[in-house]
């Protein structure tokens, strides 16, 4: 079935958040503040002593930690659950909060003023940035294409530098949209979208979605954020 929706203007992250942008986060202690981890909390996922989900035999304070290049600096930070990307959300807004005050222009303004949180993209809007309105089945025109994003096809066999695919650019200007991770989704904890570097190309297509659940973190996993309307 198909439906039309008309959004609310929202701001979203041209980039998957990288593996320094969240090490910013683990160095501020965000594993060990309460304020960030509402939803791992009501599932007792998480104590004082840091997060430990399905998958983790004790708590940890940081994603798990793979190897070159998946730990590379500028390439997507990968081995975080959807708690620790909701986590990372709340941080990531009260940061910028200070970082607004005194600012001129958007979003800053709006943000001081409560009118715009930092969150995960809903599904409605990861595939508004990644398709536009046209009706494309990947964020480019045409079929896919091995230059324009890193899956399975391109060869590369892990993650790669985030916008290193700069023909795979969405109508909006966000990059990474198809292939590279998959990224966490705000809506139905578990959700993903945009297919990864170790899966084929159909995957990485902007309608399609993957459920999974959400402690599930591997190398193939990622996020960005978007900036949303209260």
């Amino acid at each position: 079935d198909k439906k039309t929706l008309t959004l609310p203007g929202f701001w979203i992250g041209k980039y998957p958040v990288t593996a320094t942008q969240y090490d910013q986060f683990v160095q501020a202690g965000g594993y060990t503040n309460p304020d960030y981890w509402a939803e791992a909390i009501k599932k007792k996922y998480w104590t004082k002593a840091g997060f430990k989900g399905g998958w983790d035999n004790e708590p940890r304070t940081a994603p798990i930690p793979y190897p070159v290049p998946f730990s590379l600096p500028n390439h997507p930070v990968v081995g975080v659950t959807w708690y620790e990307a909701m986590a990372y959300t709340r941080w990531l807004n009260q940061y910028l909060k200070h970082q607004a005050a005194g600012r001129s222009g958007e979003p800053w303004q709006s943000l001081t003023a409560g009118k715009l949180q930092v969150t995960l993209p809903t599904h409605e809007q990861w595939e508004k940035a990644a398709r536009g309105t046209d009706g494309r089945a990947y964020p480019w025109v045409g079929d896919f294409d091995a230059n324009k994003a890193n899956t399975g096809e391109t060869g590369i066999g892990a993650t790669s530098t985030v916008g290193c695919f700069p023909l795979g650019v969405s109508p909006y200007g966000a990059l990474d949209m198809s292939g590279n991770v998959w990224e966490w989704l705000l809506a139905d904890p578990g959700d993903l979208r945009g297919g990864s570097w170790d899966g084929v190309s159909r995957f990485a297509r902007c309608a399609v979605r993957s459920g999974l659940n959400p402690v599930n973190r591997n190398y193939s996993r990622g996020f960005r954020v978007s900036l949303s309307p209260l």
